[in-house]
């Protein structure tokens, strides 16, 4: 399930950009009540209560929800204030929500108006300004994306794909093999050699990759860090990830004399600052995910472990809390490792439906973990099959 859990993952923001699925078909088995004995002083409270059947997560005061079929938005208190009408309905970025509307998508504002019209396939999360959105009727082999500003104007020419602006510049497909960086007026920036490919920026840098060749750009375009150069990291597919936190993960085991240590952390100047034997999993706020045979755990960013790898999976830290499994339940714990949910919610998964035949990496069930993280001290959690929320408190 270790894989099953990253690739789904990756496969929903996929869905996400290109045709707002937003569909998480998810299920699960009743659990026990998880409501503290005393909410002051307990380190969180259920707030809304088990009745959606999707959601997304807390931004900007509101969140997206599922219920009999439709989606809209509630606020903190479980509050209706965008009606259950949509189709679709993603997280509120940059005061707008991408939401779609009898098989169109457009953008509303947090009073539930319309603010860009209901005209495109598919639209994504703003960022920096920018929002990327998908036309429809149009070939699959033509360019079909583009970037709007706020107000609904087109800024780029078509392309064929698009990943969101981060530290002014953004990821695009030019052409049939061709990837450049546009900054947010829609100029190319950076071109990129050959059929290689490109991720967002990141801690100043991008990694650039096709196969065996990755490298790491600043935003010259300038190669900064070849990983052919360091002693003993692998360039093989699909084993590099982007900075976060200062460190990029990369694959080690060429290194002999580090034994079963097979993962490690370079710096922004390309030197390998350690490494760690099995699992590992990209920093965030400062903690990372490693694989132990006891378990799962956490390091730090000097590589020491700073929560006891002694759960069944665990995830990202995200607003400070980190949602953790355990015999088949999922809990959260906070930066001390300290247990401040107990492990009485169902673990969320998402069902593949049409993609089982062609994924292999799907458990026998056909379904796969979907999870959710905490934002703004509150989080998605669900038993028997239902969405509700829990605010998290210290």
């Amino acid at each position: 399930m270790k894989n099953t859990k990253k690739l789904v993952t990756a496969l929903a923001l996929t869905f996400a950009l290109l045709g707002l699925a937003g569909c998480n078909m998810l299920g699960g088995e009743n659990g026990g009540e998880g409501v503290p004995p005393d909410p002051k002083e307990a380190a969180y409270v259920e707030v809304i209560p088990f009745i959606y059947e999707e959601t997304g997560n807390f931004s900007e005061g509101l969140v997206s929800v599922m219920l009999d079929g439709k989606w809209g938005f509630i606020d903190e208190t479980g509050a209706e204030v965008i009606p259950f009408i949509y189709d679709a309905a993603f997280d509120f970025s940059e005061g707008l929500a991408a939401v779609k509307l009898d098989g169109r998508a457009g953008y509303v504002d947090k009073t539930g108006a319309e603010v860009i019209p209901f005209i495109y396939e598919g639209a994504s999360d703003f960022s920096e300004g920018l929002a990327a959105v998908s036309y429809p009727d149009i070939p699959s082999l033509d360019p079909h994306i583009v970037f709007i500003n706020k107000t609904g104007e087109v800024i780029t020419p078509r392309y064929y794909s698009a990943e969101p602006f981060t530290e002014g510049l953004a990821v695009v497909q030019h052409g049939m093999m061709n990837y450049v960086y546009i900054d947010t007026s829609g100029t190319e920036v950076i071109s990129i050699e050959g059929t290689n490919r490109g991720k967002p920026f990141s801690n100043g840098l991008a990694l650039i990759y096709h196969f065996e060749d990755k490298y790491f750009i600043d935003k010259t375009g300038a190669v900064v860090i070849d990983l052919e150069s360091i002693d003993g990291v692998s360039t093989f597919i699909g084993s590099t990830e982007s900075f976060s936190d200062g460190l990029a993960l990369v694959d080690t085991h060429n290194i002999p004399e580090k034994g079963n240590r097979n993962r490690g952390y370079i710096d922004t100047t390309g030197t390998l600052v350690f490494t760690t034997e099995g699992f590992a999993q990209g920093f965030s706020e400062g903690l990372a995910v490693v694989g132990f045979l006891r378990g799962m755990g956490y390091i730090d960013l000097t590589g020491e472990v700073v929560i006891e790898g002694k759960y069944d999976w665990a995830h990202d830290f995200s607003d400070g809390f980190a949602a953790v499994e355990l015999d088949g339940k999922m809990g959260f714990i906070n930066k001390e490792g300290e247990e401040v949910v107990p492990f009485v919610y169902d673990i969320p998964v998402l069902s593949l439906g049409e993609f089982e035949d062609e994924l292999s990496w799907v458990d026998e069930d056909g379904f796969a973990m979907y999870y959710k993280k905490v934002s703004e001290g509150m989080a998605a959690v669900q038993l028997g099959g239902k969405w509700g929320f829990i605010k998290l408190l210290k």
